[in-house]
């Protein structure tokens, strides 16, 4: 029957909370990083696929890590009963805080300070571009502009100025031929 392979849940109950440790990265914001992945009877994120078996949740991709299994690989069950006992009091609303850093496991801290690395590049992580001076370079085949200064303000205009145009007779608005 294909509802074999689905655990039931009652759907008035809080849902399960499946933490999972992203694979180790270049990108330090994402490598080790712990995800609670909640569930309610199926997982619709793509992440788990659920063993009837063990009755438990693996993950499905590549790289992605149980940290229940992290724990057991370093034999610190009390570590584990830690994190539970911070999942339960995250979901009641007790905490909003993360979970202490030091009480992951050795492997959890080491990727997320870029210890262990991942072991092909990442593709997607592009080199930032250096940062510029703003100064104009010479391109071969073209020639270099003129940098404006920062001062200037218009064209420069060299000798004295030259004389006014209007005078009295020609401007019939003007009562003092002096203020010319």
């Amino acid at each position: 029957m294909a509802g074999e392979n689905i655990p039931i849940l009652n759907v008035n109950s809080r849902p399960r909370c499946v933490p999972v440790v992203l694979p180790a990265s270049e990108d330090l914001s994402l490598s080790g990083k712990v995800r609670n992945l909640l569930i309610r009877g199926v997982d619709n994120s793509g992440w788990l696929s659920f063993d009837p078996d063990t009755k438990r949740y693996n993950p499905i991709r590549k790289g992605y890590r149980l940290l229940e299994d992290l724990y057991e690989e370093e034999d610190n069950e009390a570590g584990w009963k830690l994190y539970l006992r911070y999942i339960k009091d995250w979901q009641d609303g007790k905490t909003q805080r993360a979970f202490p850093d030091h009480l992951l496991p050795k492997l959890v801290q080491d990727m997320q300070r870029g210890v262990v690395g991942a072991a092909t590049k990442d593709p997607w992580n592009l080199p930032s571009p250096k940062p510029t001076t703003g100064a104009l370079v010479n391109v071969p085949g073209n020639l270099a502009p003129e940098q404006p200064s920062r001062r200037s303000r218009g064209p420069r205009v060299v000798g004295p100025p030259p004389p006014s145009t209007l005078n009295s007779e020609e401007d019939p608005h003007c009562e003092n031929p002096d203020d010319l």
